[in-house]
């Protein structure tokens, strides 16, 4: 099991530039930052914002940014725009899966939909018992084992499983304190059709706890 998240545009280093003052410095190098277009998918190629290239690089891999201005972007698709792939402004918090629904923290997988239905219920024993990283209501709970494949990845293939853990933060939460995601490189995972509900947000039948 992997992991994935929103990568905000602040999260990401940016580049160093030397001042008017300290120009001689050698330490400092003047650096203007490589800025590349965000195109939204459709065929219009019609910009959405100018972002660092590491930053579109990163979103690229999660599928799911927020831009500077508050913006909440997920990955389109391949598109014939100056720069792709292209993506589409959302206003989900977190993001929306490819099956359309809204993700949710430490519920929403990304599956191979050739091998898991898309909106399939599945219980994870591993995570049962694992207290969340952050806040209610999306964080700061022992997870019940309950997930729901309702997104898929351009790298998801086989019974590779990917859960959505909303922010960097929550990901480095889960390394534990073995600062390591190696509890989650193997993981048993089962029908939840007759765990687990979604009724709203995924969690454990009333029958089943």
């Amino acid at each position: 099991m992997t992991f994935y998240y929103v990568i905000g545009e602040d999260e990401v280093t940016k580049p160093v530039a030397a001042n008017d003052n300290r120009g001689g410095d050698p330490e400092l190098t003047a650096i203007a930052p490589d800025l590349v277009t965000l195109y939204a998918g459709g065929g219009d190629c019609e910009p959405i914002a100018e972002v660092s290239k590491e930053f579109a690089s990163q979103l690229a891999v999660q599928g799911t940014g927020k831009l500077h201005d508050g913006r909440v972007v997920n990955i389109w698709g391949a598109c014939n725009c100056k720069h792709t792939p292209c993506f589409k402004v959302t206003r989900a918090q977190w993001g929306t899966a490819g099956s359309g629904k809204p993700l949710q923290p430490f519920r929403t997988v990304a599956v191979d939909p050739r091998v898991v239905k898309l909106g399939s219920l599945l219980y994870v024993p591993l995570l049962e018992g694992r207290t969340m990283p952050g806040r209610p209501p999306w964080g700061g709970y022992v997870h019940d084992g309950c997930v729901i494949a309702d997104d898929t990845g351009g790298h998801i293939a086989g019974n590779r499983l990917d859960l959505f853990v909303g922010r960097k933060g929550y990901f480095l939460g889960l390394s534990g304190s073995q600062t390591s995601h190696h509890w989650a490189r193997h993981v048993p995972v089962f029908d939840g059709t007759g765990i687990c509900d979604r009724k709203g947000r995924v969690g454990r039948k009333a029958a089943s706890i």
